[in-house]
């Protein structure tokens, strides 16, 4: 029940592997910009990534916060930059890279309006090799993003604090599941929560 010996990807912006809450539970990583493993690569530059990684899987210490899973271990996928951009080829660049490297869950708490054929075939290659794909289904407060729309994937709505869609959620058929997205605290950048 807390994700012991589970392999989980953030594809986002990094991971901030210094925090409290995460330090020694990198394992490794990538970043889409550089083609790089090397720790330094893959290191968060904005702070999104190292807030999903705190809710996926911060250490269950008794002190800050304790992630979802917190026995799980993570991966810095860097396909985004410090301003939070990126590209469609280095998003699946690094669906791609979470397939050939036996990583068993992707969250990706991210998308965009529109779709690819392209990314659509790495979700399906990534599926073929076990991966489980988490996909945000956006904020747009419209209909669900990509590629949390593809059925390859879980695509997940945030919940308020009365349990029902926030109204920034984005929604529509796609969605399989609804989660807490609104006033999540969790690590931030500089060692603390947000």
């Amino acid at each position: 029940t807390e994700g012991k010996g589970v392999r989980v990807a953030v594809i986002d912006t990094g991971i901030y592997t210094e925090h409290k809450d995460l330090k020694g539970k990198v394992d490794g990583g990538y970043d889409a910009f550089t083609k790089s493993e090397l720790k330094e690569a893959y290191q968060d530059k904005n702070g999104h990534g190292t807030h999903v990684a705190g809710t996926i899987a911060a250490i269950k210490d008794g002190k800050g916060v304790v992630g979802v899973a917190p026995k799980a271990r993570l991966y810095a996928v860097r396909v985004l930059d410090e301003d939070g951009s990126g590209s469609l080829s280095g998003v699946i660049d690094g669906i791609i890279w979470c397939a050939n490297n036996a990583v068993q869950v992707a969250n990706m708490s991210l998308g965009s309006a529109q779709g690819s054929a392209t990314m659509q075939r790495a979700l399906r290659y990534a599926k073929a090799k076990g991966v489980v794909v988490v996909a945000a289904a956006g904020n747009s407060g419209g209909a669900v993003g990509f590629p949390g729309a593809y059925p390859e994937g879980i695509g997940v709505a945030a919940s308020d604090s009365s349990d029902k869609v926030a109204a920034f959620s984005s929604r529509g058929p796609e969605v399989d599941f609804i989660a807490p997205g609104v006033s999540v605290v969790s690590s931030a950048m500089d060692g603390d929560y947000a």
